[in-house]
C-alpha cells in the first residue's frame, strides 16, 4: 500500500511508514518502547520477521482488550498487538486511502498521480 501511496519513492521501510503515518493508528508513529517507535517495531519484528523467517521476532499478536500492550520479557520490553484491532485498523486505513484516491484528481492531486505512476509501472510495464 505504501508504494502506491508514496509513488514508489524511497525504500520499502519509508513507504511502509508513509502508509502507517497517513492512514493507520497514530500510536504507530507517536509511541515507542526502548527507543523504537511502534511503527518501526511493526516493520522490523513483525513484518520482516514474518516475511523473512515466517516468525515474529520479538513481541507478537495476542488477543487482548486494548490494541497495544507492552510486556516485560526478561530485561526487554516487547510490544503485543491485538490482531483484531490491527486488522480493523488496516482495513480502515485501506478504505481511507481508497476514499482519498477516489476523491482526487489525476491532474491536480499528488495522491492520484503517485497511484497512477506505480500502477503503470507495476501492472502495465511489469517492473
Amino acid at each position: 500500500m505504501g508504494k502506491f501511496y508514496i509513488g514508489g519513492r524511497g525504500d520499502n521501510h519509508s513507504r511502509f511508514n508513509g502508509f502507517l503515518r497517513g492512514f493507520m493508528h497514530s500510536d504507530f508513529m507517536s509511541h515507542s518502547i526502548q527507543g523504537m517507535k511502534y511503527g518501526d517495531i511493526l516493520w522490523y519484528y513483525f513484518r520482516n520477521g514474518l516475511a523473512h523467517g515466517f516468525a515474529i521476532c520479538h513481541g507478537g499478536f495476542e488477543y487482548q482488550d486494548s490494541y497495544f500492550s507492552v510486556k516485560i520479557n526478561g530485561l526487554k520490553e516487547t510490544l503485543l498487538i491485538d490482531p483484531k484491532n490491527f486488522l480493523d485498523d488496516f482495513l480502515n486505513g485501506v478504505k481511507k486511502y481508497l476514499d482519498a484516491l477516489h476523491k482526487s484528481s489525476p491532474t491536480k492531486d499528488k495522491v492520484a498521480r503517485d497511484f497512477e505512476k506505480v500502477f503503470k509501472s507495476v501492472f502495465i510495464d511489469g517492473k
